[in-house]
């Protein structure tokens, strides 16, 4: 909008205010977080200058009070009331009165009651923060971008103005002559007039030709603060700020365009066809990435649920596996409790032998003894499980070894082991296979072949000799304490004795034979015994250092083996550590150049924009008054979307002249 010339005068007032560009940044950041619904500098400078639109300024006011005090009920009638009581809650004195309104209030004082209704709004700061939708709290700040020689610094705004503030005028010392102390206070005094101290700030570049004109003035200069500013402004400034203008200007063409249109101008309507379609595109383009953003959400919750499903499956089964290995456990406890338990009560049965306290039992060898005196008997018997009829270790023994050819040699541990173990006899394990045991053994006795009469007679013959001869006995007990009967030969005989010592006797006299071995080692003497022992020492020695042997080897092996997988996993290790040392290193190398870019900065008295993160990130170099305001765009309203698309965004304009900037390594 043009501005009067009578008000101009006016306009550069508050163009040289401060305040004015404070009000202005507070309004272009939180328009959102007070109600409104966009803020525009120039619409407002103007409100304020040629006072044709006080809604405006009057709504803006209502809005600034109602977030300052949370009233509902601000009106036309008590707003400015309420402006003096906020004056009077800080102890300030307000301009307007009841007889002096808000719009009769010279423009300084206006904006100095607009400045503090702003700066009020940090006090409530827990309040003002949950209003505001930025996450971003680094974008609030604002620094110089630069400063010349002369010491001024150079300030640019959300609203694309640079403004420059004049440094302050050091004060003299106090001169000792009373002739020249008077007139050296009174250019003190005017130095620190608030005239003076308003004329510090000036606004230096409004449109796109005063941003082209500004950066001339240090195109040549000599000072290198200067030439890095120059550098700065024309690199990374100037072509955004052109765009933003540019596209601000187009916008407000285009809106005249849609007011003022007429039917018969042609270019009017091919340019509101052209913003039509790419308001069109843009809208096409925001709901594919919205659903592309939606299906990539949904497929990683989707994953996610999978991922956790998964986990708890698999803790499931985990918790099964357990519980069943516990189970077996116990039942293999359980079991072997019972099989000892049966064992201890086969054993302690067994060794109290048969018809204790009278109880009557049967006795029924395969020896074909079905008798046996309880009182006197010495040879172990053992009960069968299923028929209980008690049978003659010895006898099984013997069973057992026809088929192995070996002598018998029962030892008390063997006859321990015969009585714990689940002994069911040749009989019932006949009935179990359906087999008529008698009629095998008779089938067997009546398969022998027959003899002649003469092999009859002389087998008769041998037997009654053989009763006739009186056999002399002893008992030999070994080491292990079986009892061996043998027999030293016939006394009416004239055979030698040593034809027959390897023949023994069982508690039945039934002839067994025993080996050549086993006798000369029940006949030897006390030396040889020892000797023999000594000899069997050194064999179990021998044996124990080669089990040694054989275990060291192994052992040997498997340290070799885990040493090998040592200098495996360290080499692998090796390897991820140098890559991440490499990795490392290119971070180091880069943040290092950022480092050295900052220092330069300092070292020329220029400004680093913004803090170092909290993660050790640099600041960045480009700050955050490049972007434009946003019009906060309602539902459903097509206009207010045109507002949205046509808009900057900030944010792409920050990123993309940060990794410029860090792409080029310099300011």
């Amino acid at each position: 909008m043009e501005i009067p010339e009578d008000l101009e005068i006016t306009l550069q007032e508050i163009r040289s205010q401060w305040e004015f560009a404070s009000i202005c940044q507070f309004l272009n950041l939180f328009y959102n977080a007070v109600g409104l619904e966009s803020f525009d500098t120039d619409e407002f400078e103007t409100d304020l200058v040629t006072g044709k639109s006080n809604a405006n300024i009057i709504k803006l006011q209502m809005k600034l009070l109602k977030s300052l005090t949370g009233l509902n009920n601000i009106l036309l009638d008590n707003y400015q009331n309420l402006i003096i009581k906020e004056y009077k809650k800080h102890n300030l004195d307000c301009s307007i009165t009841e007889k002096l309104d808000f719009f009769d209030l010279p423009i300084r004082e206006k904006i100095m009651i607009l400045y503090n209704l702003c700066e009020w709004q940090f006090e409530n700061a827990d309040n003002f923060r949950a209003r505001i939708t930025e996450e971003d709290q680094q974008t609030w700040r604002v620094d110089p971008i630069g400063y010349d020689q002369k010491g001024n610094k150079y300030w640019l705004f959300d609203d694309n103005r640079l403004y420059k503030e004049l440094p302050e005028v050091i004060a003299k010392p106090k001169p000792r002559k009373g002739k020249r102390r008077h007139r050296r206070d009174t250019t003190e005094n005017l130095s620190n007039s608030p005239a003076m101290k308003q004329n510090r700030w000036q606004l230096v570049c409004l449109t796109s030709e005063d941003w082209n004109n500004f950066p001339k003035q240090f195109e040549n200069s000599k000072y290198q603060i200067e030439k890095d500013f120059y550098e700065f402004v024309t690199t990374y400034i100037i072509p955004k700020v052109l765009d933003a203008l540019k596209s601000k200007e187009k916008k407000r063409r285009l809106q005249e365009a849609i007011v003022h249109r007429k039917r018969s101008s042609r270019i009017q309507m091919k340019e509101i066809e052209k913003f039509e379609k790419e308001r069109k595109a843009e809208l096409e383009r925001l709901r594919k990435e919205e659903e592309l953003k939606i299906k990539r959400e949904e497929e990683k919750r989707r994953k996610e649920e999978e991922r956790l499903r998964q986990i708890q499956l698999e803790r499931e089964r985990r918790i099964k596996e357990r519980e069943e290995k516990i189970r077996l456990k116990e039942e293999q406890k359980q079991k072997e409790r019972e099989e000892q338990m049966l064992r201890e009560m086969r054993c302690r049965r067994n060794e109290e032998g048969p018809g204790i306290n009278g109880e009557p039992f049967e006795f029924k060898c395969i020896c074909n003894n079905n008798e046996i005196d309880i009182e006197h008997n010495e040879v172990p018997l053992i009960v069968c499980e299923q028929c209980n009829v008690w049978m003659h270790i010895p006898c099984l023994a013997m069973k057992l070894l026809r088929f192995t050819e070996q002598p018998l040699l029962l030892y008390e541990d063997d006859i321990e082991d015969w009585k714990r173990i689940l002994f069911i006899c040749p009989r019932c394990k006949a009935k179990e296979l359906n087999i008529d045991y008698d009629k095998v053994i008779n089938k067997k006795k009546r398969g022998r072949p027959k003899l002649s009469e003469e092999e009859i007679q002389r087998k008769k013959q041998e037997n009654s000799e053989n009763k006739k001869q009186i056999r002399k006995r002893r008992k030999i007990t070994d080491e292990n304490g079986v009892v061996f009967i043998i027999n030293d030969g016939i006394s009416n005989s004239d055979t030698s004795a040593s034809n027959s010592n390897n023949i023994i006797l069982d508690s039945n006299d039934q002839p067994i034979k025993l080996s050549k071995y086993k006798l000369k080692k029940l006949e030897e003497t006390p030396e040889e015994k020892a000797e023999r022992e000594r000899l069997k020492q050194e064999r179990k020695e021998l044996r124990r250092k080669l089990r040694l042997e054989k275990k060291l080897q192994l052992k040997l092996e498997r340290r070799e083996q885990r040493r090998k997988e040592r200098l495996e996993r360290k080499e692998q290790e090796k390897l991820q550590k140098k890559m991440e040392r490499e990795k490392l290193r290119q971070e180091k190398k880069e943040k290092l150049q950022m480092e050295k870019l900052i220092e330069k900065m300092k070292k020329r008295n220029l400004v680093v924009f913004g803090p170092v993160g909290p993660d050790g990130q640099p600041p960045l170099l480009v700050p955050n008054q490049l972007r434009q305001h946003r019009p906060k765009v309602k539902k459903q309203s097509l206009s207010k979307d045109n507002d949205q698309l046509l808009g900057n965004n900030y944010n792409s304009i920050s990123s993309s002249v940060t990794t410029s900037v860090l792409s080029e390594g310099s300011v």
